[in-house]
């Protein structure tokens, strides 16, 4: 759902062997090339903070259910 420049910055990850961790829809969090600002780079902080999120929020289809349950961890100190 994401538009295409923001799904282009993004990787899934993919294992290269059957790992339990290949069926939670992950993201690469790609290592920052910047000391200060690398680690607030939409490309580093979207992964960590989507990887962060729990199983049954990650698997949520319906946009308006995600957005309620995501106001929780986000706003709740959760990171």
């Amino acid at each position: 759902m994401a538009p295409k420049y923001i799904a282009d910055l993004l990787q899934p990850y993919t294992p290269t062997r059957r790992l339990r961790s290949s069926s939670k829809d992950l993201f690469v969090t790609p290592k920052p090339n910047l000391k200060f600002y690398g680690n607030r780079s939409i490309q580093v902080s979207a992964p960590r903070l989507w990887n962060s999120l729990t199983d049954d929020i990650r698997s949520i289809q319906n946009l308006d259910v995600f957005k309620n349950k995501i106001k929780t961890p986000l706003f709740g100190g959760f990171y």
